[in-house]
């Protein structure tokens, strides 16, 4: 084969179109793993909500069974040690109708 004549042989073209198909199926792949990983993440942090959403429900069960009295809300005075008390005891309460 001289310099001056056209190549006119296709030989290693298909090894080339391998190499080629071969480099777009990994990003394709690769892709498809990060997918993968970010639906993973995103359904550990649905299940934690989901589990958060249960225990506030539950803790607001809890209060809507309970009469008002055994509540022990906060009337807006200031905290004095008296006042600290009681309400430690009104949460005490609370923490005891609970576990029954």
């Amino acid at each position: 084969m001289t310099p001056d004549q056209p190549i006119t042989s296709e030989d290693g073209f298909g090894l080339v179109e391998l190499l080629v198909a071969m480099v777009i199926l990994q990003v394709a792949l690769l892709a498809l793993v990060g997918a993968f990983g970010a639906g993973s993440v995103a359904l550990g942090r649905a299940s934690r909500a989901n589990t958060a959403q249960a225990l506030a429900n539950q803790q607001m069960e809890l209060y809507r069974s309970m009469t008002y009295d055994p509540i022990g809300l906060d009337h807006g005075r200031r905290s004095d040690d008296r006042d600290v008390r009681r309400r430690h005891i009104s949460v005490r309460r609370l923490a005891d109708a609970g576990l029954r």
